[in-house]
């Protein structure tokens, strides 16, 4: 008798699973085209943030190359978009991880004008302490923006 119970037992567990797994990956099949629509939306507006529209004429998430820079940009391979202006060069936008962070990493959102300053710097990621490292987010300061329009040539001022 209780050798009938476990293997009821076992059964009904292994159909859960089987159904639950089965519920997971439809339910993942029917939303992945949306998520990847939300994720382009997000990135066109953590990049509209730091490139105004007007300032290119091209579809940046289509124009990118792919960059091997690990020790200048933090990741084994990082995205480049390419924005144009009349089809010259205007802006490139890319994300490079700075892996030595207090707390970890720090994924950044960075956009250099064909002149070689700053369009612009975006935090996208951090798990820095709150209340401390988190100042470098937008929405807790402005010190982030001291970086616009800075260059290697002219740099921000010592704090």
């Amino acid at each position: 008798m209780k050798y009938h119970e476990v293997l009821i037992a076992g059964l009904l567990l292994a159909a859960s699973g089987v159904l639950g797994a089965g519920l997971v990956s439809w339910v993942h099949g029917r939303t992945a085209p949306q998520i990847a629509l939300n994720e382009r939306s997000a990135l066109l507006e953590q990049i509209g943030a730091l490139v105004p529209a007007q300032a290119i004429d091209n579809d940046l998430l289509s124009d990118t190359l792919t960059v091997s820079a690990p020790a200048a940009l933090g990741a084994e391979q990082t995205r480049v978009y390419r924005g144009r202006r009349h089809g010259e060069p205007a802006v490139l936008v890319f994300s490079p991880v700075e892996a030595r962070g207090y707390s970890g990493a720090i994924r950044l959102l960075v956009a250099v004008r064909a002149d070689g300053r700053l369009a612009g710097v975006r935090v996208l990621a951090h798990r820095e302490t709150p209340g401390l490292g988190d100042k470098i987010e937008r929405a807790k300061g402005d010190w982030i923006d001291s970086f616009r329009d800075r260059s290697l040539r002219d740099p921000a001022p010592a704090l």
